[in-house]
């Protein structure tokens, strides 16, 4: 179980490396767009935008010569500032607030996981929650709070959420044996994630910010070890509206919108294999990545109206779109022809 939800820290760079180059993608998906891209000065190995906050700052992670990773944030101007927690070998930057603080993890010279919050000034804190063997912020809303996810001594996966006075809430859904992981918290304070029952067998939930719990499943999701709702990714906007994946009875990843009032529709872009959803907007747009049948990794958007298009760049081999603001602009990576993965912006 741990194995699965460790992909949390390193997805993001394994999914872009590990991409096979199969064909350069259509330049006409992106004929409606603006595309800025950009790579982290000391970046050798490649450059992975993750996340955009409304003012258009990038956070992210690249690859130095070494392969270690180091983590950036670009400002809406363009000027990237390369930064890493004190006693950090690898760097993992997930979330950035509206005034600019950055939340994520780090690993130390011991390979120990820990949550770090980069103030707008620059100044680090780091933490632990109490009695865990590894930390992994993942979210950071308007007001400071954090929410992810730590692990036990058993390996056993909980939520958290930190306050922005670094009052430390331990979150558990019921019915959770194997698991419980935090992904996503809106300004509200309501937080989205997943966890396990006795079966192994994953379903969503939604946290208020009152700690009241609404489970879900959705229908048609499978009910074996590897399958079930949530599996991959969710987020959280401000109405509660909820994006992620689901693995079907034949193993197959779709995405998912669940709506404020409970109503979930599924969805697939047109050619894809697997849908991973990995951000939605105030108004509901969706940004994910699909693959279709010869193994390339496409980017898309669903807009409101449930029509998807896809996003790749005229000369990628594959791309993720992993983050869009309210403003609509979209920031991912995508991988070229001699497989290096480079930051983009989409307006």
């Amino acid at each position: 179980m741990k194995r699965r939800i460790l992909a949390w820290f390193t997805a993001i760079i394994l999914l872009s490396s590990l991409a096979t180059p199969v064909r350069t993608a259509a330049a006409n998906s992106n004929r409606h767009r603006v595309i800025i891209t950009f790579d982290a000065p000391g970046a050798v190995n490649g450059t992975f935008a993750r996340n955009i906050n409304p003012d258009g700052a990038i956070v992210g992670s690249y690859q130095d010569i070494n392969f270690a990773g180091r983590g950036f944030l670009r400002a809406s101007d363009g000027t990237i500032t390369e930064f890493d927690p004190p006693g950090s070998i690898y760097t993992g930057p997930e979330g950035i607030n509206p005034a600019g603080v950055i939340t994520g993890f780090y690993q130390d010279a011991r390979m120990a996981g820990h949550g770090f919050v980069r103030a707008a000034s620059g100044t680090f804190t780091v933490f632990d929650v109490p009695g865990s063997t590894g930390t992994g912020p993942v979210s950071i809303n308007p007001a400071g709070t954090v929410a992810g996810f730590y692990y036990d001594v058993n390996t056993i996966s909980h939520g958290f959420l930190r306050a922005p006075d670094g009052t430390l809430t331990t979150v558990d859904a019921a019915g959770a044996v194997f698991g419980t992981v935090c992904l996503s918290i809106n300004p509200a304070g309501a937080v989205a994630g997943f966890y396990y029952d006795a079966n192994a067998v994953s379903h969503g939930f939604l946290r208020d910010s009152n700690g009241k719990f609404t489970t879900f499943d959705v229908p048609g999701a499978g009910t074996g070890p590897v399958q079930g709702t949530g599996l991959n990714t969710v987020s959280v906007n401000p109405a509660g509206e909820i994006t992620g994946t689901y693995v079907d009875a034949s193993n197959t990843l779709h995405g998912f919108l669940r709506a404020a009032g409970g109503a979930i529709t599924a969805f697939d872009p047109a050619g894809s294999v697997s849908t991973i959803p990995y951000s939605i907007n105030p108004a509901g747009v969706i940004t994910g990545s699909y693959i279709d049948a010869s193994h390339t990794f496409h980017g898309f958007l669903r807009a409101v109206s449930g029509t998807i298009s896809p996003i790749d760049l005229t000369d990628s081999v594959s791309t993720f779109a992993y983050s869009i603001n309210p403003a609509g602009v979209i920031t991912g990576s995508y991988t070229d022809a001699s497989g290096t993965s480079h930051g983009f912006l989409a307006k």
